[in-house]
Parts: C-alpha cells; sequence; structure tokens
C-alpha cells in the first residue's frame, strides 16, 4: 500500500511531466519533495485518503495522468470519474483504433493521408480521442512529430500526444496493437 508522501511524489511527478520540462517515466514517477515539506503541505489530506483507498501504483499513476487529461493538475480538483475514463479509454483501445483506423481510411483514401490528415483533424473535431489518436501515432513512427508534420499546426494537441504517449505506453504490447491496425489497413483495402 502506497503512502500520502509516496502518492504526493507521483501526483507531482506527472503534473510536471503534463506541465512542464520534467520526463515522469524516464525518472520513474520520483520527486524530490521531502517529509518536512510533505507535513506542511495544505493538500496532506488528500493524499492520506487516497492512500486509504488502497491502490496501486498503477492505478495511482492511472488517476492523475486521466485527471491531466481533463487539465485537472490540481490535487484538489481531480475527481475519481476521471480514472474510471482513462481506464475505459486504455481498455477499450484496441476496439476503437480499429474502428476509427477504418473510418479515418474510407475518408481519407489513402492510408497516408487517413494518418498525416485525416488523425488530426479528427482528433481536433473530438472525433477520434486523444488516448485512442495518441495509439494510432504510436503505431506509427513514436511520436506525433514522425507522423504527421500536420499536427505542429497544433501545438497543445501535439504537446498533449507527445506527453502522454511514453506514460500510456508502458502498459501496452506495441506488436498486439501493430496486428490490430495492420488487419484494420488490410480489411479495409481489400473489401
Amino acid at each position: 500500500m502506497l503512502s500520502g508522501l509516496e502518492i504526493s511524489r507521483i501526483s507531482k511527478a506527472i503534473t510536471l511531466h503534463f506541465t512542464g520540462k520534467y520526463d515522469a517515466v524516464k525518472y520513474n514517477f520520483k520527486t524530490n519533495i521531502g517529509l518536512a515539506a510533505y507535513e506542511k503541505s495544505k493538500t496532506k489530506w488528500h493524499f492520506e485518503k487516497l492512500a486509504r483507498k488502497g491502490w496501486t501504483t498503477a492505478e495511482v499513476i492511472d488517476y492523475f495522468v486521466g485527471n491531466a487529461l481533463v487539465d485537472k493538475t490540481f490535487v484538489i480538483s481531480c475527481e475519481e470519474e476521471n480514472l474510471t475514463a482513462y481506464q475505459t479509454a486504455i481498455e477499450q483501445l484496441p476496439y476503437r483504433m480499429k474502428q476509427d483506423m477504418s473510418k479515418l481510411l474510407t475518408e481519407y483514401g489513402s492510408l497516408e493521408a487517413a494518418v498525416w490528415t485525416g488523425l488530426p483533424k479528427e482528433m481536433l473535431g473530438n472525433r477520434v480521442s486523444l488516448v485512442t489518436g495518441t495509439g494510432l501515432f504510436w503505431q506509427f513512427g513514436g511520436t506525433s512529430k514522425a507522423v504527421s508534420p500536420n499536427i505542429i499546426r497544433w501545438p497543445s494537441l501535439e504537446d498533449k500526444i507527445n506527453r502522454l504517449m511514453p506514460i500510456m505506453c508502458m502498459k501496452l504490447d506495441y506488436a498486439y496493437y501493430q496486428q490490430i491496425i495492420g488487419k484494420a489497413i488490410v480489411d479495409h483495402f481489400t473489401e
């Protein structure tokens, strides 16, 4: 079971990851919050409350990532429904990636147009979720810059994708998702 101090360190790491120049994955979600600073913190009670839930490290990370994705990085504004929404999005990712890839290919015709033009457009229009779009970018090159020069027009979207990708991909099997996308592409062009 994680302590309130450990949870506060994870929270700070994710906040810095999504708002600053800190790589939470590289530093294993560690920050230098000391016990004295934690004890004086006005948000200590919130971390203690989260510690009593008995969540694993992965669940705590998902909780704060889910909240960061809806721009709730201040610990008191975080809500459990954002954890549920993020975990559901990850669970539905294989289905969503296949469906959205098929839809993009139908609408934009070629694989190049679907990924380079269609995906950023559809994400901005909220027709493809941030989690699904990030998963697709991950499959087509590792970062949004490697895949779509068009996304540079929308730096806030590019930033969210590039910050979410390393955290999301810690728990996903690349080869499995490659098969899903490959099947969607083959199915589309053999219909």
